[in-house]
Order: structure tokens, then sequence, then C-alpha cells
């Protein structure tokens, strides 16, 4: 039976990984998965009912009678032509999707000034109230009326059905295509359906089939899926485009500096990364996107590149070799794609490399900087960028005292590390007069100190247990995850615990060393640790 701590631990840890809708390779219909630049529609309606469903299930917290689009905006329509002009992720959990969109001049076709802003995730059994312009179009054209039969895409499948008659949603909006068709389904039930819903009848299709369902064949998939305008794609083609970088992405991939961006990172070893990352990418998934015409546009292709740098600067300490080769690999690939000439980009990579002078290196080695070497983790062999968290070798103790000195340094370039700032010195009671009615033992790291130069600590585990409970201490008093101090602990509480794993399994070796050599006294090794330290 598992313990109910652990189960607890466990299923937070599944809260905060991110939806299949997010990281999906494969263009599909629906759901919908915004990309920079689109063309939209957007149902206010629709909206609605999302967050009916937010608040039924309580998935998180919102005040559903102000600072919603309709309240700041009087004139909103019950449907919008807009364009997704800015994405952002926010970890809560669920994994929302925070969107710009700006409204498109009816006359120019060019977005405005004026723009909403607002929140949302994929959910079962929610409609999609944002539609691509161009499915919304396509639609519009087929003039859908009562007795037409239909074909609709449901779990991969299509699924038969009969229009009865148009119907608005709601009678407020009589002009709203949301929801605006009752059909009757081949098995008998009655639904509503947008016109972006329903696909015309193949009848030899159907008459091969005499059934409620028949699955979506790969092609018909492909024809369903968005076509790019003019602009959006060089002037080769998008299957050109994707070709040519994906074959580039090939020999990208091949080079070390890019070993820990080829794949997402293990989120079963390491949770604490998909807490504090809200949108996971890596190089394998773009290559994948490419190869699947995923991307409606080059720009949504280059926003997932930017997040390769991104996600390497928030997780990992400034000027350290990660974040380093993070950017170098960025930057490579976003000259690439830009050069549509460009059918090599290995030049642009080991240009980049040996300006930064970390080519022919992997991008896990010591390459720092004098800057950086009083920063917490100097050395990135157990640091994650977007791949697995591959975990450095223990260090050898030659003696079981040795952890102190280990310690100590480790507590000194802790004291550098910005992210440490909160917790360096005990808190002053004036400036935050309701800690002490919350915390029962505070801890910082000033205090850690002493009581390592003062010999308190019996073995790395008791130093260890303080350093948790400084961390226990800030996830009690800062309960909102959105602030800045919560990432600041996520963060130095990533840092610090594999090196104190490290730490303490070397003391472990050390100690049987000792025990299986009876011939070294202790007194030698109480000295040269009093020296060292």
């Amino acid at each position: 039976m598992v313990p109910r701590k652990e189960k607890i631990v466990k299923e937070r840890e599944e809260e905060f990984r991110p939806s299949d809708w997010l990281t999906d390779v494969i263009p599909r219909k629906f759901q919908y998965v915004p990309q920079m630049g689109d063309d939209v529609m957007y149902f206010k309606q629709g909206h609605k009912l999302y967050l009916l469903a937010v608040k039924k299930h309580n998935v998180y917290k919102f005040d559903i009678r102000k600072n919603q689009p309709w309240h700041l905006n009087q004139n909103l329509r019950e449907q919008e032509h807009m364009k997704i002009v800015g994405i952002k992720y926010e970890v809560r959990p669920p994994r929302l999707c925070c969107l710009k969109m700006a409204y498109v001049d009816p006359e120019t076709g060019k977005p405005t000034k004026n723009s909403l802003t607002f929140k949302y995730h994929d959910m079962p059994d929610v409609i999609d109230f944002i539609v691509l312009k161009q499915s919304y179009d396509t639609a519009m054209r087929r003039k859908w009326k009562a007795g037409d039969r239909f074909r609709s895409i449901i779990d991969d499948a299509w699924w038969f059905g009969t229009i009865v008659c148009q119907s608005p949603y709601e009678a407020i909006y009589p002009d709203s295509m949301f929801q605006c068709f009752i059909v009757i389904w081949d098995t008998g039930e009655t639904d509503k359906l947008s016109p972006w819903d329903m696909e015309p009848v193949d009848h030899n299709h159907l008459l091969a089939h005499n059934e409620s369902s028949v699955p979506v064949q790969p092609e018909e998939l492909e024809s369903l899926v968005y076509t790019p305008r003019v602009g959006e794609w060089p002037s080769c083609g998008r299957d050109a485009e994707c070709d040519r970088i994906a074959h580039g992405m090939e020999s990208i991939i091949q080079h070390c500096i890019t070993e820990q961006f080829l794949t997402l990172v293990d989120l079963n070893v390491f949770p604490i990364y998909g807490i504090i990352i809200e949108y996971l990418i890596d190089l394998n998934t773009i290559k994948s996107r490419l190869e699947n015409r995923f991307y409606r546009r080059v720009s949504a292709l280059q926003f997932d590149i930017r997040y390769i740098e991104h996600n390497a600067k928030a997780f990992n300490e400034p000027g350290t070799s990660i974040v380093k080769s993070a950017r170098i690999v960025t930057e490579a690939l976003l000259r690439f794609t830009s050069d549509t000439d460009c059918t090599d980009p290995m030049p642009i990579l080991n240009q980049l490399c040996h300006r930064e002078k970390v080519g022919g290196v992997s991008s896990g080695s010591e390459t720092e900087d004098t800057s950086s070497n009083n920063r917490l983790m100097h050395s990135d062999d157990d640091q994650p960028g977007t791949s697995t968290w591959r975990k450095s070798a223990s260090p050898v103790n030659k003696t079981p005292d040795s952890w102190k000195s280990k310690c100590l340094n480790l507590l000194e370039s802790v004291f550098q590390c910005e992210d440490s700032s909160p917790f360096r010195f005990p808190v002053d009671p004036d400036e935050l007069p309701g800690y002490f009615d919350i915390i029962e033992h505070p801890m910082d790291l000033s205090t850690m100190k002493k009581r390592l130069l003062r010999d308190q600590y019996s073995n790395p585990n008791s130093l260890f247990k303080d350093f948790r409970l400084i961390i226990s201490n800030s996830r009690t008093f800062n309960t909102n995850k959105d602030s800045r101090i919560y990432a600041m602990t996520l963060r130095l509480s990533a840092l610090i615990e594999e090196k104190m794993k490290d730490i303490i399994s070397g003391w472990n070796s050390a100690v049987k060393q000792k025990k299986s050599s009876p011939r070294l006294s202790q007194s030698n090794y109480s000295s040269k640790t009093e020296r060292s330290v």
C-alpha cells in the first residue's frame, strides 16, 4: 500500500504535468492550439461556457463577475474576428494559455491597437470558443440547411448525422453561429453543433461502412488542417521549407552542444522542472512538428525555438554553460530558419560556438568564465535543460568528515545565488510581523553556516534537514504560487537537492570505507577536517 504522504506528493506532481494538447506534434482540427499570428473567430458564448465549467469543477480561482472581456468591453459582440498577437503560459495547475488577441479591422483585415486578454486551457466536454478564421469561412461557404447529411470527427472517428433545423444557441444572440444547428446523430441522439463542427459526407465512404462511425484516415485529416496563406511561408511553400529546416536540424542535433535540449525533461525523474517551466519544448518535438506540418507559419516555429533559451534561463543560474549553450542553439536555429537559401546550418553553429569558446565540448562541461565561478552551480553536469536530468558522479570523500568542507563551500556558493537572497538571514519580525505566528521553527542560511562552523552538525543529513526546513517554511508562508519568492524557493531547492545527495552519498561511502579499514583513526580524520575548514 502506498503511504498517504507519498500518494499526495505523486498526485501533486501529476497536476503539474503538461496536457497533451500543449505537447502534441500532430496538427488537428480540434482542440484549438494557439499559434502566433493566428486569424481566429472568438465566440463570447463559448467563453462563458468554458468559465462556467471551470467554476463548476473548481479547476482554478477567478471572479466570473468582473474582469472578463465582456466586462472590459461593453461593445464586445457575440463573435469577433481577432488575431493572436501574444501567447504566454501559466502553471496553476492546470497549465493555462494566456492569450492576447487584437481586434481585426473589418475593412482592412489588419489588427487594430485594441485587444483583449484572457486565460484558458483544453477541458473535456467543453466546446472550443476560438476557431481558426479559415475553418469558419470554409464552413460558412457551405451554407448548411435543414435535412443536410454531415459527418463530424469525435475521438479520431467519423460520426454521421442529419441537420434538423437552425436555431440560435441563445435567443439574445440571433446572429451568432456558435452551436446554431440542432442535429440528430445516426445513433438517435440529438445535439447542437456549429457549422465548423461538420464536414460534407463522402457518400461512397459511407456506403462502404454501414456503421455508426468509421476511423478517420490520415489523408482525410490532412485535408482538414490549415492551409497556409501567402506570406506565412517563403515562396517555395510550406512543404519545401519544413523539409529544409527539418533536414538542417538533423545535423544540429548531432552536435554535442544540443545534448540537453534534445528531448523533454523526464518529469518522473525531476518533477520540479514541470512546476517552474510553463511551456515545455525540445528540439525533437520541434523537428517532429516540422515533419508533420504542425506549424501554420514560420513565426510559430520561431516562437518554439526561442523557448529553448527562455526555459534554460528560467531554470538555471545566469552564466552557466547550459544557458550559454541554449543561447547559441537558439540563435543558430533562428538564423538558419531566416535564411531560406541556407541548406547547412553547421557553419552558423560552429561560428557561434567559436565566438563563445564552447565549440567541441558538451553542454554539460565546465566552460565557465571568471564571473560565473562564484555562482551556485558552475558545473552543469546535473542541470536539466530540456532533456533528461543527468546525474553527475558522486564526489569521493577521502574521510568521513570531509563533507563539512564540501557543505561549507556549497553554502558559500549559495550565498552568491540570486535566488537565495530571501533566505540568507533570519526574518525580521518588524518587516514580517505575522511570520512567527505561522512559522514555528524558523531557519536561514547564515544560521546554518554558523552551526556548521561550530561543529553542531553530526553529519550532512542533519545539515540537509535544516536546509529543507528553510524551503518548507517558505512554501508554508508564501502560498501564492505566482509570486516571485515562490519561484525562487522552488529553483533554490532544485539546485541544492542533488548536490546535497551527492555529498551524503560520498559521506556514506567514506564511512563504510573507514569501517573496513581499521588502521585509520578518527583523530586523523578530525585533524584533516579542521585544517580544511
